[in-house]
Formats: C-alpha cells, sequence, structure tokens
C-alpha cells in the first residue's frame, strides 16, 4: 500500500496543499495503473495533440513498469517542498521509497489551469 506523508516547510498555505495533493494524486494514480486518470493531471499544453498524449502515457508507463520490476512497488511518496515562482507555476521536490528501500529524488514543475494543478512535462 502507497503511503503519502506531507511536510509542510513554514507555512501551510492553501495552495501549497493544493499543488501537494495533485502532486502526489497523479503518482499514485500512476501506481495503481490507472493511467487515464493519471493523463488528465497532466497540464494539457504539453500535450499538444492525441499522438503526443499517447507517446506520453507510454512513456509513464514503460519507466513505471521499469522501476516496479526492479525495486518493487512505490511504497510513499513525501513532498520534501514546494516553491512557487508565481501563483500558477512552482517545483515540488520530492522523495519516492520503493519496496527496496532505495529513495528516488525527483523535481516536478507544476502548472495551475483553470484552478487545478497540474503536472508540466516541458520548462
Amino acid at each position: 500500500m502507497l503511503s503519502l506523508l506531507m511536510t509542510t516547510c513554514g507555512t501551510s498555505d492553501n495552495s501549497e496543499e493544493a499543488v501537494k495533493t495533485a502532486f502526489s494524486s497523479a503518482f499514485e494514480e500512476l501506481e495503481a495503473g490507472e493511467y487515464e486518470k493519471f493523463i488528465r493531471r497532466v497540464d494539457d499544453e504539453s500535450l499538444s495533440d492525441s499522438v503526443m498524449k499517447m507517446y506520453v502515457l507510454r512513456t509513464y508507463m514503460q519507466y513505471h513498469d521499469k522501476e516496479k520490476k526492479e525495486r518493487g512497488p512505490l511504497t510513499s511518496i513525501v513532498v520534501e517542498k514546494v516553491v512557487f515562482f508565481s501563483d500558477s507555476c512552482c517545483d515540488v521536490f520530492a522523495d519516492f521509497m520503493y519496496a527496496d528501500s532505495v529513495g528516488d529524488r525527483r523535481v516536478q514543475r507544476m502548472t495551475r489551469k483553470n484552478d487545478e494543478w497540474k503536472l508540466r512535462l516541458r520548462n
């Protein structure tokens, strides 16, 4: 079972909590194999057409399947901090832990569109 731990650095800002929730939900859906739900959490501008959408989805699926085979399932996501660049763009710094007890630090850019935080796949 995947556990989610969110640590707040400083203030507990509503938009920071919204970012953490959107980020964690996306990767929980990926872990659960809910790929269509996951892809809906990706910024539409990163998916210029249906071919790009399928490419992104397959890339994430392949990477996820490879990690799962080599390291076991994802056991936790710890969001260490969120750094805002504006009210609609931020980076999420998170530690992903796997069944093999090895962690992986990731930085993910996120963008807010229509009051919804999405994974951003381009700079």
